[in-house]
């Protein structure tokens, strides 16, 4: 008995070894095709600064077909290089592969571009402006009652972002929205004001800006600016 259940047991660990196998050589076939075909390449660009952090970050995959794919490494002739200078891949468990570096601020705001070089030789330039907005007026100190009249420079003559503002208080709804700034003005009324707790207030300044790239596959690609930075004050009863 004890040996026809080991010899039962043994077939069915060799097929589901074979499977395996089998679906790992697929999958490693699907890559190398996906490398062949340049076509098949959806191109996927972020580029994030953050004021607190003093940094850009350029986070780059290549997908499977579409903005949903699987990313993966690009195999040598083809690469990816950021105003001239090759990038690295590296890869996770969250996200595959990735090829990503970090600018300073300052140092990167400006004119840049993305040249990405398939396997048949064939170079894809992305051309892309970099530029922080800022705020003029910061608010120290605000009273109940009073409106918040804020003053952007670095926009579009209309632009949006999205504004979160909170204050120190447990129930506190706080204030998370899209607004559409023009001619580089925002007004916050003193009903909005409202939501919040008497105290120190930070508020979260985000503009996101995306846009098909110009130079791509048949497959598309897009690239993802976004950049933000907080401040704080007052709000006095």
């Amino acid at each position: 008995m004890i040996n026809r259940i080991h010899f039962a047991i043994l077939p069915t660990f060799l097929g589901i070894f074979i499977i395996a196998g089998f679906i790992a050589c697929k999958s490693k076939d699907k890559t190398a095709n996906l490398n062949d075909d340049p076509q098949s390449i959806f191109l996927d660009y972020q580029v994030t600064g953050n004021e607190e952090e003093d940094s850009v970050t350029i986070l780059l995959h290549f997908r499977d077909g579409d903005i949903e794919g699987n990313a993966f490494r690009l195999d040598k002739p083809s690469g990816v290089a950021l105003d001239g200078e090759a990038l690295a891949f590296d890869s996770s468990k969250m996200t595959g592969y990735y090829y990503e570096t970090r600018k300073s601020l300052m140092a990167f705001t400006g004119k840049h571009n993305i040249v990405f070089t398939d396997i048949q030789g064939n170079t894809y330039r992305e051309n892309f402006f970099f530029q922080p907005f800022s705020l003029i007026n910061p608010p120290a100190e605000l009273s109940f009652g009073d409106s918040l009249g804020l003053q952007f420079a670095g926009l579009e003559k209309e632009d949006y972002l999205l504004v979160l503002m909170t204050d120190t208080s447990f129930p506190g709804k706080g204030i998370n929205r899209v607004d559409t700034i023009r001619d580089g003005n925002l007004v916050i009324s003193p009903d909005e004001l409202k939501q919040l707790a008497p105290g120190p207030v930070q508020i979260i300044f985000t503009r996101e800006f995306e846009r098909p790239l110009e130079n791509s596959t048949k497959s598309g690609g897009r690239l993802a600016i976004t950049y933000r930075f907080s401040r704080e004050f007052i709000l006095q009863e």
